[in-house]
């Protein structure tokens, strides 16, 4: 059995189980596209009378079925989860959807890799930085929501700068910036009655309040200059997950290349694919306001350091080499000798124009 015919034989037994609660529900094939990898082939499944319908993905199902599993069982399971899920489905009115006035205040902001998304991304409104893109759902209910395209960008009838200042106005607002030390989030979840001794903290968690699409706190406005003062200057933003960041201080204690091997180790064998963020570390320079690729930042500052050794004076090099070896330099002696040479020839000019004894 392939996964195809997996599929249909799960459309007519689900439709079976689910018929007595719920007569008249539909559920069909359906390809779903999402960002970070996440797109695949799975079932529809939609309430008579409803306008919202729940994608359901059963390619672990069908992994479980392949490895030995009960069929009956295992879709029996499914079905009771799919009971509660359509018990949770937020109430709402589609006409609500299509007006933009009615859904701008529940915008949230979600980053994502550029690369590996090129294909989702040219059908959506987002702001590049650096390698992410910062793109726009509209939150309905707690764990529901969907994503902003282009199409629904014409229907809305405004401009993408519009929906971006939107939603960095709202997305702050219901779904606020949490910046913890390391040492406070270790510490909430340790058993009652345990304590960790405090340290000096070395690395903060950011996200928003529900964890959810964290990381977009990134594309939040003042959140780099709310961090600096956070963490107390200049600092690493490793790319933890979508839903979250880890901020560290840069202040020489670590290096941008260790930490970016620390975020492909912990991405390879931690992070679900569909969770990574990217393999890359980024910086916050607090003086100049900016935010980069780490590694940009780092040839950024080896371009200054060769700028002000090339800016230095020239009679300051000429000083150190006769410092150094008691001999002026090359060019040292061809000014000398210009000048030597200037006075001689300024005296004989003025020798020739002086009038003689007798002359009138």
């Amino acid at each position: 059995m392939n996964y195809e015919e997996f599929l249909n034989e799960a459309k007519e037994t689900l439709t079976r189980l689910l018929s007595e609660d719920y007569p008249g529900i539909s559920i069909t094939t359906v390809d779903v596209e999402k960002m970070q990898n996440g797109s695949y082939r799975g079932l529809s499944v939609r309430e008579e009378g409803k306008d919202v319908a729940m994608n359901m993905n059963l390619e672990t199902l069908f992994e479980d079925v392949q490895e030995g599993g009960s069929k009956e069982l295992i879709l029996g399971g499914f079905a009771r989860e799919i009971r509660e899920h359509l018990e949770n489905i937020p109430v709402f009115d589609v006409g609500e959807i299509s007006n933009y006035d009615a859904i701008k205040e529940n915008l949230s902001i979600q980053m994502v890799s550029i690369r590996g998304n090129e294909h989702m991304l040219s059908e959506v409104p987002h702001k590049v930085m650096a390698d992410l893109a910062a793109v726009y759902r509209v939150q309905i209910g707690r764990d529901t929501s969907f994503l902003v395209t282009d199409n629904m960008l014409k229907g809305y009838g405004i401009s993408q700068e519009q929906l971006q200042t939107d939603a960095e106005r709202y997305a702050p607002q219901h779904a606020p910036v949490s910046i913890r030390s390391m040492f406070e989030v270790i510490a909430e979840m340790m058993p009652p009655g345990m304590e960790m001794p405090e340290q000096d903290p070395k690395m903060f968690v950011a996200t928003v309040q529900d964890q959810s699409y964290g990381a977009g706190v990134i594309a939040y406005p003042h959140f780099m200059e709310m961090a600096a003062e956070r963490v107390g200057g200049d600092f690493f933003i490793l790319p933890s997950s979508v839903h979250e960041v880890l901020l560290v201080p840069d202040n020489g204690e670590m290096e941008w290349k260790e930490l970016e091997n620390m975020v492909r180790t912990v991405n390879e064998t931690t992070v679900e694919p569909q969770e990574k963020l990217s393999d890359h570390v980024y910086h916050y320079d607090n003086q100049e306001k900016m935010f980069e690729l780490a590694s940009s930042h780092g040839l950024r500052l080896a371009e200054k350091r060769l700028e002000h050794v090339a800016e230095r004076p020239q009679k300051e090099t000429a000083k150190s080499v006769q410092e150094k070896t008691g001999k002026k330099s090359v060019l040292e002696e061809l000014r000398n000798n210009k000048t030597i040479c200037d006075k001689e020839n300024a005296k004989h000019e003025r020798q020739k124009v002086q009038p003689g004894r007798g002359e009138r």
